[in-house]
């Protein structure tokens, strides 16, 4: 289709992932955010759907804590994993509320795709005096989707040809410096 091999397009596509990597890493730094709502994102490499790990959550909440620069309200859904992760790289510099929602059994068959019906809502206080009016985490849940439908290969293991986390790692980290400094950039100098 491009004349060009697919290794060369794949070795193109993981130098440009570790330059935006590397530009997000000196760019977004002693950040003053003031709410932030942390959500995993899964899906599969080499066909196997990749697991919610406590090393992963540790390695995000760390490198996230390390961005910070003051106190601020964190919200997540409900994986123990966050809890650990949080109160371990912020101690006590954050206030952090959970969100856990229950949901109806999966239907069988015909629209066994479709999302299940949310059947319960519970907001937890984990740590500190959050803002219980504001736990959701419905913000981060629709970036989700916004980057899955912009990285197909996210989304189904027919879809995930990625064999190898470091192919895979590119399409997210383009898409998020994208949407944050190209978008932001083009954008002022339009105005």
């Amino acid at each position: 289709m491009t004349g060009v091999h697919r290794d060369a397009i794949l070795r193109l596509m993981v130098r440009a992932g570790k330059a935006c990597a590397q530009l997000m890493d000196d760019e977004m730094q002693d950040l003053n955010c003031t709410h932030l709502e942390l959500d995993e994102q899964w899906t599969f490499v080499g066909k196997n759907q990749c697991q919610r790990k406590k090393a992963t959550a540790n390695k995000f909440v760390d490198d996230l804590a390390s961005r910070m620069g003051n106190l601020l309200q964190i919200r997540t859904d409900g994986p123990v994993l966050y809890v650990e992760a949080v109160e371990r790289a912020l101690g006590g510099n954050m206030y952090f509320a959970q969100i856990v929602k229950s949901y109806e059994a999966e239907p069988i068959g015909v629209g066994r795709y479709s999302l299940p019906r949310v059947a319960d809502v519970d907001k937890r206080t984990i740590v500190g005096n959050p803002n219980m009016q504001n736990v959701s985490t419905s913000g981060v849940e629709r970036l989700n989707l916004t980057t899955r439908m912009r990285c197909r290969r996210l989304t189904h293991p027919v879809e995930s040809f990625s064999r190898k986390p470091g192919n895979l790692q590119t399409d997210p980290i383009t898409t998020v410096v994208r949407r944050t400094l190209v978008y932001r950039v083009s954008s002022r100098a339009a105005g």
